[in-house]
């Protein structure tokens, strides 16, 4: 009799109750642990194995090779969370929990995991290791685990415990398990032997062996009695659960049996074959109804509803929809890349997913039209770089390009398409001068480096470039050939030397390996090393590739190798193997291997001092080392998806890190502190997104329609949290280690009510609000995009209740359209921290009168100040070009009496003051309606004020300072400035739902004295006018400068925001050569100004903010009227002048200001004057006066001289004033 261990007893029941508390306590507290999270379009990055739907439809749940499985929200695409199934292999199968609160997940290098549906958190480990699948009773409560070629184990789900094996004998291919629908009883098949399992019993109640062929297909009737089997021998097999007969055996002659399954009603069982053939029979008679041919498939599956069939066929991957009645085509879904893995219904039978090789992809199964894209945006990086002088940062993409980025400022230098095939490696020459790349369809391209002008393109057809290293004694490169294990090519050159200034093949060698892993020229230059298919080094002679000396590794399935700077360490990287091996290439002994990481190691690279190595890991981490003692010094992390490549600066300062998930980050190499993450998404630079470890980030306005914020399973509107987490210039301030704002946790933060729109009318909407964990907060109703009515919430509100109705009055609303309007409904948190998408629906309105559109401009130009000193040259100007042109061409889109332009600068009758602007704004709310237009153009003095959630205030005619400090009294504020805030509010009280602004601002009226130094704009003021879009629904561009100094820093004497919308509305970018589209106007806008504003520090690239909804004309131009608008042209620049009494050394008479003073006379004329003067002491190219001057009795004689960029002019003039001189000089500066 054996002795019962008590203390074993005592520790299986902790571990029971243990596993029990994890489930209580999840389920219980789950909402308290959410924490708030930034989404962005990342999907996988390697193939997608699987792809499902929850029960209801709302999620899709998808698995992949890179080790990940992923949550996206249907209806928009969203990503909700990522899950880490495996840092060193594909997901094998996942599957939701009948009550779709769990996931559980395998793969074939660990344990099947449990996930948190809600938070998306790893929960525990259940089952055997290596389990390659792991599915749900449909009661939810056991699971059975199957291990590859190996045994089937059952487990009860709720304690965790193993019940019993159903299956132990080793085989040569997998089991098939399935859960009947309805009763506890599950199926395993190995071999030809398929086994019924009560859950309640350890034996097989039936057992049935076909012993002519394996089991291909097995599935189960809908209502669980019967179970249909297809076998290799393509037999298919129709059994009785409840009594364990066979009722019905087909044989066909069908080749190759994929699939079986009942119909929805179990009338019928549909038979798939790989030739084509499919089969239906009836299920009670057996008796074969139907026979259809089609091109050779993989699998064949009923709809939900048995209306139709589909097929599917992984490579070539396509799939098609039949008729089940008449076998008529009625879809054919083929417009995919690389294989289809899977295809699944959802439970409705209205949606289909396909797992594909490249992403998955949602379509309506009516229509046959694609819905949404399951993809990641961002493209995986191969290799990236740091140029020698550390100044860049420069990638190696999948999709053939490369990006180059500062590393001080994080912005985009250059975007550059190299191949259309994916770039493998990229080097900076030694000097700086030469940048190159490979592709893998051949080409390697030579860039200068300073200008990125393409030197060379070098072809090489029918090879992969692998590797390529740069000669640092002289201008030579090494480039290694891959031939796709081509045994034909075998005797080709498979090393090659090339000129980088000429691209000429100088030298080329075969060194008889298919396959070379790295290759690069000793220090010296006069050796090559060479890692060869071999698994040894050769050092090879540089001129005759003769081979010096071997290196054997013993290594086992090499992934790469790196040789280190001073030509003294190799580091050696096998497949499958978590560490890097460091030999000696002197003494060819193995010094040691670099050990910490989870998986395996992919690339290894060195310090340019040989001191310090850094790896690359499938672990999803990098790990710097000290080469000689192997001391692990930092672990970098905070990649979602393998490192592919690291880089140490030459000042061993920075690491930088890029993976496959699309992004890189720069650390600290000392502390391993994280500096920032970079992402470009859709291949497109202006889509850059810059993360902060804080959960502060910076983003191009075009990223952040992308962007989104999540808690749990809760999409959360990005406009909300946006304000308090943006930190425009985020990278500069980063860099620069200047103090970030703290941001508040993110797991503090509380939801908002749901929100339900019960019901719309003509005169009303009714609302239902469901309340959660924030409590009740605003709730702010839309209409077509515009804030109608802040907040909606009745007077009489019940804050205790947890659910609530009530009817909102939308009567005559000015907003209102007549035909189909949109109308959302927002809820916010009590604290007012978040605010959910809220509720949208749709209705059809019928005014009883209709109107035509009309078109508002109002255009104001502030020139002239209560305080001389902040007076502009320009704004007035520009102003009235913009009028001018606004006038031009609404008159001819809208006719004259539906035109209504308001000018107001400090020229015309009503000046600029807060009053009159504001009594503007009052006249056309009274005139306008939901259909009209208005455009809004301001020029002048802004500034910033209220720190970093602060507003920016554009200053009116009344206003006497720009310093911030005088700002701080409210009444000053109230009187001579106006507010973002206030233009939503002014705004808002105008009905017409087109709306545009264009704000050519300058930051300050301080004097700069260098005008080309940088100077950065307030965040704030960045913030403030995109809040101005999130609330009216209008177009925004905003060409703020830092201040006044770079406001006229412009040689066409104009703003240059004004000059290149004038410039676009002339011709440049006008709709079908005539339309004036909004948004292609302030598109060329915006990548002109930083053409034009080249050189001059202070001036950023316009600010443009998009609304959701089509763009839309605002004017129609003839080729007359286009010549009537008024446009500057370029003007010579003239900087600070200085004159000096020769004797004296100094400007005793003053003639520098007084000629400075006279230049800015002539400059203040505008379009014109014949120069602009730039009170600056340099400018680009400019033109600058100096000279020295004698003093006589009668005379002053003076000897000047006038530079020009390069040219250098001389001239000497006499005069017996002062001012005689001067007018003397300005008539050479005329001539």
């Amino acid at each position: 009799m054996r002795k019962i261990n008590y203390r074993e007893v005592k520790m299986k029941v902790l571990q029971k109750h243990i596993y029990l508390a994890i489930l209580i306590f999840w389920s219980s507290f789950v909402s308290f642990c959410q924490e708030v999270k930034l989404g962005l379009p990342l999907g996988h990055d390697r193939p997608v194995i699987d792809a499902q739907f929850s029960k209801k439809g709302k999620y899709i749940l998808s698995a992949s090779w890179d080790g990940t499985a992923k949550l996206f929200e249907t209806t928009s695409g969203k990503l909700l969370h990522t899950m880490d199934v495996s840092k060193s292999g594909g997901v094998s199968s996942i599957q939701f929990s009948p009550n779709e609160k769990y996931i559980i997940a395998t793969s074939k290098e660990g344990t099947p995991k449990v996930f948190d549906v809600e938070t998306g958190t790893f929960m525990f480990e259940l089952g055997d290791f290596n389990s390659y699948s792991a599915i749900f009773s449909h009661d939810g409560n056991y699971v059975v685990t199957s291990v590859e070629y190996g045994k089937v184990s059952l487990y009860d789900f709720s304690s965790g415990d193993w019940i019993r094996s159903l299956s132990t004998e080793s085989s040569e291919r997998k089991a098939f398990v399935k859960f009947s629908p309805l009763k506890n009883t599950i199926v395993v098949s190995k071999y030809g032997t398929v086994d019924v399992f009560n859950l309640e019993s350890e034996k097989a109640l039936f057992s049935w062996t076909n012993e002519k062929g394996w089991v291909t297909s097995l599935n189960f009737s809908n209502n669980g009695d019967l179970v249909v089997v297809g076998y290799e021998n393509n037999d298919v097999n129709v059994y009785n659960i409840k009594f364990g007969k066979l009722i019905h055996s087909f044989n066909d002659q069908l080749k190759s049996i994929n699939s079986v399954q009942f119909s929805t009603n179990d009338e019928y069982i549909l038979l798939g074959s790989s030739d084509g053939e499919v089969k239906l029979y009836n299920t009670i008679s057996g008796i074969l109804m139907n026979t259809f041919y089609f091109s050779p498939n993989d699998s064949v599956q009923y709809s939900p509803d048995g209306n139709f069939f589909l097929t599917t066929s992984a490579e070539p991957a396509s799939c098609k929809l039949y008729d089940v009645k008449t076998g008529e085509l009625i879809h054919s879904f083929n417009d995919f890349i690389g294989m289809l893995n899977n295809v699944r219904f959802s439970d409705n039978g209205k949606l289909i997913v396909f797992a594909t090789d490249d992403k998955s992809k949602l379509y309506d199964v009516n229509s046959g039209l694609l819905i949404k894209l399951f993809e990641s945006r961002s493209h995986p990086i191969n290799s990236i770089k740091i140029s020698p002088n550390s100044n860049q940062i420069a990638t190696a993409n999948t999709n053939g390009k490369s990006l180059i980025v500062d590393l001080n400022s994080g912005k985009t230098l250059k975007y550059i398409t190299q191949s259309e095939d994916a770039l493998l490696d990229l080097k900076y020459s030694l000097d700086g001068n030469y940048f190159v790349t490979a592709a893998k369809n051949g080409t390697i391209n030579v860039f200068d480096a300073k200008n990125w002008n393409l030197l060379n393109s070098i072809k090489n057809p029918n090879a992969s470039i692998e590797f390529i290293d740069i000669n640092k004694t002289s201008d030579q490169l090494l480039a290694t050939l891959f031939y796709n294990y081509d045994l034909e090519k075998i005797n080709k050159e498979n090393v090659k030397i090339y000129s980088l200034k000429t691209g000429a093949t100088l030298r080329a060698f075969n060194l008889d390996s298919i396959y070379i892993a790295s290759s690069k020229f000793s220090s010296e230059g006069k050796f090559i090393f060479a890692v060869c298919e071999d698994l040894a080094l050769r050092k090879l002679d540089a001129k005759t590739g003769s081979t010096i000396d071997v290196l054997n590794t013993g290594g086992m399935q090499l992934i790469s190798a790196e040789i280190s700077p001073n030509d003294t360490y190799l580091a050696w990287n096998d497949q499958y193997v978590n560490d890097s091996k460091i030999y000696n290439i002197n003494s060819g002994d193995f010094i040691h291997s670099l050990k910490g990481h989870t998986s395996w190691v992919f690339s290894t690279s060195f310090s340019q001092d040989s001191k310090y190595a850094v790896t690359s890991s499938e672990d999803k981490t990098s790990k710097v080392y000290e080469v000689e003692s192997r001391l692990l010094l930092n672990t970098f992390t905070g990649h979602s998806s393998r490192v592919t490549s690291s880089d140490i600066s030459s000042t061993n300062k920075y690491i930088v890190t890029a993976s496959l998930d699309g992004s890189f980050i720069v650390f600290d190499f000392d502390s391993g502190k994280q500096f920032i993450r970079h992402f470009i998404f859709e291949n497109d630079p202006k889509k850059w997104v810059h993360l902060h470890p804080s959960g502060l980030f910076d983003a191009s306005p075009e990223a952040m329609e992308l962007m989104y914020w999540t808690k749990g399973l809760e999409v959360i509107e990005f406009s909300q949290l946006k304000d308090r987490y943006w930190l425009p210039g985020l990278w500069d301030k980063v860099m620069k280690g200047e103090k970030l704002p703290d941001v508040r946790n993110m797991s503090e933060l509380k939801l908002q009510p749901k929100v339900e729109i019960l019901m719309i009318t003509n005169e009303s909407v009714t609302i239902h609000l469901i309340k959660r964990d924030g409590g009740y907060g605003r709730v702010t109703l839309f209409i077509n995009g515009k804030e109608a009515i802040n907040d909606v919430r009745p007077p009489d509100m019940d804050y205790t209740l947890n659910e609530q109705t009530f009817i909102v009055s939308i009567k005559d609303h000015p907003y209102l359209l007549d035909g189909e309007n949109e109308i959302t409904v927002k809820a916010s948190s009590e604290d007012g921290f978040v605010q959910g998408r809220g509720s949208k629906s749709k209705t059809l309105i019928t005014k009883e009168v209709l109107k035509q559109p009309q078109f508002f401009g109002v255009v104001i130009g502030v020139g002239d100040y209560a305080n001389s000193q902040l007076n502009l040259k320009y704004t007035v100007n520009d102003a009235e070009a913009i009028s001018k042109a606004m006038q031009l061409g609404a008159e001819n889109l809208f006719n004259k009496d539906r035109t209504h332009i308001y000018t107001i600068t400090s020229k015309t009758d009503k000046l600029p003051s807060k009053a009159n602007i504001k009594s503007v704004f009052q006249e056309i709310s009274a005139k306008a309606n939901a259909e009209d237009i208005i455009t809004v153009y301001l020029s002048g003095h802004g500034i910033t004020w209220g720190g970093d959630q602060g507003d920016f205030y554009f200053l009116t005619s009344d206003a006497t300072a720009t310093s911030n400090e005088v700002f701080n009294d409210p009444v000053i504020r109230e009187n001579n400035t106006i507010s973002t805030s206030e233009w939503v509010d002014w705004l808002k009280d105008i009905p017409a739902l087109k709306q545009v602004m264009i704000i050519d601002a300058c930051g300050s009226g301080k004097a700069v004295d260098n005008l080309i130094s940088e100077r950065d704009i307030e965040p704030s003021q960045i913030k403030a006018i995109d809040r101005m879009k999130d609330r009216t629904g209008m177009y925004i561009i905003s060409g703020c400068t830092a201040d006044a100094v770079s406001y006229e820093a412009s040689m066409y004497g104009q703003g240059l925001l004004t000059y290149s919308i004038l410039q676009a509305i002339k011709g440049a970018a006008l709709k079908e050569d005539k339309y004036v589209d909004i948004f292609t106007i302030m598109n060329y806008a915006r990548e002109t100004v930083p053409k034009l504003a080249e050189g001059i520090g202070g001036v950023q690239e316009p600010q443009l903010l998009v609304p959701r909804g089509g763009s839309f004309d605002i004017g129609m131009l003839g080729l007359e009227d286009r010549g009537a608008i008024p446009l500057a042209s370029p003007k010579t620049v003239f900087v600070r002048s200085t004159l000096i009494n020769a004797d004296e050394f100094e400007d005793n008479l003053g003639l520098s200001e007084m000629l400075n003073q006279e230049l800015s006379i002539v400059s203040s004329k505008g379009r014109s004057s014949s120069l602009v003067y730039f009170d600056s002491a340099k400018f680009p190219n400019a033109c600058k006066i100096s000279g020295g001057y004698t003093i006589s009795e009668d005379k002053i004689a003076i000897s000047l001289k006038l530079r020009c960029g390069q040219e250098l002019r001389s001239f000497n003039l006499n005069a017996s004033t002062k001012e005689e001189l001067i007018n003397e000089i300005i008539k050479i500066i005329d001539d």
